[in-house]
């Protein structure tokens, strides 16, 4: 924390060590198309209030063109939206990520029916930092606490578990899944995004969040505080 911070015992930001001055709504609004129920919000600076915009912008992007969510009613709505973004003057490297990764594919449809489309390929390690993000804004909204930045957090997509053994995807579903799914489930938009929180006994600053987003695509985070890192409660990284 700044000198000036702990001087003045004001709130500090979420994501840094600056006092906040600001809301930042997590997951990010223009996720969900209007009209909108209430959203989270947490403590943010200025400068991480408005430093992670273009990301919003690329994960919505993302989920868009994504075939699990894709279909999605909400992603109906949104694709004006997106699609305004995308002729945005500033926009040029977000159409050239569309553009330049879409790689020709087959999709077998929900009523059996193969389809030719695209797939997409994602900057997975952006999208990780980016729900790593979220997850830091709703445990301290679930928690009333500040996430210590130290605090080491790691987000799983679906992508990760392709080159799992299915030995560790059964561990995992086991061990961590399992678990969590046990857990009180919390709605955003009725249920456009969900998800639990599972904390380990005796170090709510380690554990697992399950979320869901447009009921199709799940994303794993797992957090260890330095002491359960050193100790591997968890699990090796």
């Amino acid at each position: 924390m700044t000198e000036n911070a702990a001087e003045t015992n004001v709130t500090v930001c979420t994501y840094c060590d600056e006092p906040a001055t600001d809301k930042d709504h997590v997951p990010p609004k223009l996720l969900f198309p209007p009209p909108r129920g209430t959203m989270v919000t947490v403590p943010a600076c200025r400068s991480c209030n408005g430093r992670y915009g273009r990301d919003d912008e690329y994960a919505r992007l993302v989920l868009s063109v994504d075939h699990r969510t894709g279909g999605h009613s909400s992603i109906g709505q949104l694709w004006p939206t997106v699609l305004r973004s995308l002729q945005k003057p500033e926009a040029p490297k977000f159409r050239g990520l569309l553009t330049n990764t879409l790689q020709p594919t087959l999709i077998q449809q929900k009523n059996g029916l193969i389809v030719p489309t695209g797939v997409f390929e994602a900057d997975l390690a952006r999208l990780k930092n980016w729900t790593a993000r979220i997850f830091r804004g709703l445990y301290r909204d679930m928690t009333g606490k500040r996430l210590p930045l130290d605090v080491y957090v790691r987000s799983i997509w679906e992508d990760d578990l392709r080159d799992m053994a299915a030995t560790s995807r059964e561990e995992l579903g086991t061990a961590v899944i399992a678990p969590v799914l046990q857990q009180k489930e919390h709605t955003i938009q009725g249920g456009e995004f969900r998800y639990r929180l599972l904390t380990a006994e005796g170090d709510h600053f380690s554990g697992v969040m399950l979320m869901i987003f447009y009921e199709a695509l799940p994303v794993l985070v797992m957090f260890q505080s330095p002491e359960a890192r050193r100790s591997d409660v968890i699990g090796p990284q």
